[in-house]
């Protein structure tokens, strides 16, 4: 046996018999030709060669980023598929609106807001070529907004160039004639926005200067689903990171190590001074509006700044970025004292000053800086908005009845003062040419959002006897009464104070309160200095409204698609019509002993569901605006707003 397997042999490979290759065992046979192997041999089975099949031939495996697409794109899917079958399940459970309701084939849903709407690429695409958007800007827009300057004789490449970011959104503000595209251009800012900075953390003046302006032209987008606070909070952001809001010297002491090899000591450039205060300016302004936002710190190093720019005068508009800075820091600081209730401000144990002081010293203080403007800036339009706007908030949260009633000075001349503000605002703003309208900077937008706020304000306290009065001697034809007329859902805007006749003192409890309103409304009787002509000035800023566009049309020879100003003056109209149809009410509802009687503007089955809230405790509420902003909306998903700038509905009903 030893000598039969020394004579043995295990097979080669693929010469193994078939039993023995598909029990996969070794296949051991001796070196005589035709032998059968020793394991067939022993169990006494047929010993038959392999049949030969194909061979697999052999594939190139997939790269591993291959697979990881594939698997994300499968993950895609499945949330795809998920969010789909989520709405589905949604809608049916939605009960249906009646039982008895025929089935009707529904409508496609349509985004109501812009910044949700789809973009086409017709829309993307600039309505003008770059160096006339370029003009625009320089010439138009940066007058309105000094705070974002390009030097003279640059070109649209070399800017491009030089600052990409910034070029992308001046080309989009600059397309002011076309709505329609600057939503969509906003659409691809915000998307490189938030790629860049939030995952490329990527920070730059470029990023900086761009945001500033697309934030100074705001009053175009929406300001319904917080992107306007985002960007605020960005460029804030920006401002830290970047260390602009030290003083370099400062920055240098700390990182002194680092900047040993740089061998000369960095400078602020006046670019970035302007960058400085306008992130102020544009933060101070918004936390007026916005109340998630804290009101913007007015510190030292941005007074140096201030002072900096103000001497190197390196051009024209410098000296009115300064001037800006200057009055709206009064504002800010007459904000605080209104909201201070709402700030830790006070140290315990120290009296606060009278209400009276601090009226004296702002009034002092608004005196002081308009007396010093200079000649050229004397008269101008921006800055005489921006002062008119500070006397108005000076005095507008005090008229009230419970407020004047508490006063430590003359309600009268409170009111008095309240009133003078209101005629200037208003006879001021009726000077700006409306051609300029299209370029006015948000702002400006915000403080007639304020404006036509206190109109209505006005109204509630000196009651309707004194509109009536006050328009008497007015010989506009003001029209027929307008019906309320859905606004466009993107133009979310803050509510107007309350339109209801005040109760009597014994029916509200405020004795002191009505005997101060009663005074109140017998000087405004005697006394015309203490009128307000509220339904010719709601007439007159309506006009002027409407003929923005029409004017801006004529004088360029183009079309222009923005019914921007079109919307706030057939919003401006229906207020005045409200107003008049209220005290057309309130006067018809006097009782016999002559006493008003608490009334609703809204009457008969009107649904006022679908009407704005114009309660005046809603005072400190969000606001939300845009557009026209001259008083509070309904958020109405059936009105949007087509690529071609005309307002169209969804069966819901019409604007008229």
């Amino acid at each position: 046996m030893e000598r039969l397997r020394a004579t043995s042999r295990s097979a080669k490979w693929g010469e193994a018999c078939a039993p023995c290759a598909a029990t996969k065992t070794r296949c051991i046979r001796r070196n005589i030709p035709g032998a059968k192997c020793d394991k067939c041999e022993s169990l006494g089975r047929e010993c038959g060669k392999q049949v030969p099949a194909p061979r697999k031939k052999r594939r190139a495996k997939p790269p591993k980023s291959a697979d990881t697409d594939e698997r994300l794109n499968h993950l895609t899917d499945t949330l795809q598929v998920s969010d789909t079958a989520c709405s589905i399940t949604r809608q049916k459970e939605t009960p249906p609106a009646s039982s008895h309701a025929t089935a009707e084939p529904r409508a496609p849903e349509t985004p109501a807001c812009t910044c949700r709407a789809p973009v086409s690429r017709t829309d993307v695409a600039s309505v003008e070529s770059d160096e006339i958007l370029l003009s625009i800007y320089m010439n138009q827009l940066s007058p309105q907004f000094p705070f974002v300057i390009i030097s003279p004789g640059t070109s649209p490449k070399q800017l491009q160039k030089t600052r990409p970011f910034l070029f992308k959104v001046i080309r989009m503000v600059s397309s002011v004639r076309n709505l329609a595209s600057m939503w969509a251009q906003s659409h691809t800012l915000m998307k490189h926005i938030s790629n860049v900075m939030l995952l490329g953390s990527e920070r730059s003046l470029d990023l900086l200067q761009g945001i500033l302006v697309f934030l100074g032209y705001y009053h175009y987008f929406c300001m319904s689903h917080a992107h306007f606070n985002n960007l605020v909070h960005l460029a804030a952001s920006l401002v830290g990171d970047m260390d602009l809001s030290t003083c370099p010297t400062s920055y240098e002491a700390h990182h002194r190590p680092a900047l040993a090899r740089d061998g000369e000591q960095r400078q602020r450039t006046n670019e970035e001074r302007r960058a400085i205060l306008g992130s102020w300016y544009i933060s101070s302004n918004a936390a007026m509006v916005v109340n998630q936002l804290g009101p913007a710190r007015y510190t030292r190093y941005l007074d140096q700044c201030l002072n900096e720019l103000e001497i190197a005068a390196e051009y024209e508009t410098d000296q009115l970025a300064v001037e800006l800075i200057r009055v709206q820091h009064v504002i800010e600081k007459i904000f605080q004292f209104h909201t201070r209730d709402q700030l830790v401000d006070e140290l315990p144990g120290i009296p606060k000053a009278s209400a009276t002081i601090y009226l004296e010293a702002f009034q002092t203080e608004l005196d002081t800086l308009c007396s010093a403007l200079p000649t050229s800036l004397g008269c101008n339009y921006l800055l005489l908005c921006h002062y008119n706007s500070a006397r108005l908030r000076l005095f507008a949260p005090f008229i009230g009845e419970m407020q004047l009633s508490h006063l430590d000075t003359s309600p009268l001349d409170i009111f008095s003062q309240f009133t003078t503000a209101i005629n200037t605002w208003f006879r001021d703003w009726h000077t700006v040419p409306v051609c300029l309208y299209f370029y006015l900077s948000q702002p400006v937008a915000m403080q007639i959002i304020y404006a036509s706020r206190s109109l209505v304000q006005w109204a509630r306290l000196a009651g309707p006897n004194a509109v009536t009065l006050s328009s008497m001697g007015n010989t506009t034809n003001y029209g027929d009464h307008i019906p309320y007329q859905k606004m466009p859902a993107f133009m979310g805007v803050p509510p107007c104070p309350d339109l209801v006749v005040p109760q009597t003192a014994s029916a509200s409890g405020s004795v002191s309160g009505q005997i101060t309103l009663n005074m109140l409304r017998a000087q405004i009787t005697a006394r015309p200095e203490l009128r307000v002509d509220l339904l010719g000035i709601a007439a007159a800023t309506a006009t002027r409204f409407e003929a923005a566009r029409t004017e801006m049309a004529a004088a360029q020879g183009v079309v222009w698609r923005n019914e921007t100003w079109d919307a706030a003056a057939a919003h401006m109209r229906s207020k005045r019509a409200r107003v008049a149809e209220w005290c057309e009410i309130a006067m018809a509802a006097k009782s016999d002993d002559g006493e008003m009687e608490p009334l609703s503007l809204f009457h008969g089955d009107e649904d006022t569901s679908m009407l704005p809230r114009w309660g005046f405790d809603s005072l400190n509420q969000d606001w939300h605006w845009e557009g026209d902003g001259f008083g509070g909306t309904d958020l109405d998903d059936g009105v949007i707003h087509d690529a071609f700038g005309g307002w169209i509905t969804n069966g819901m009903g019409d604007l008229g």
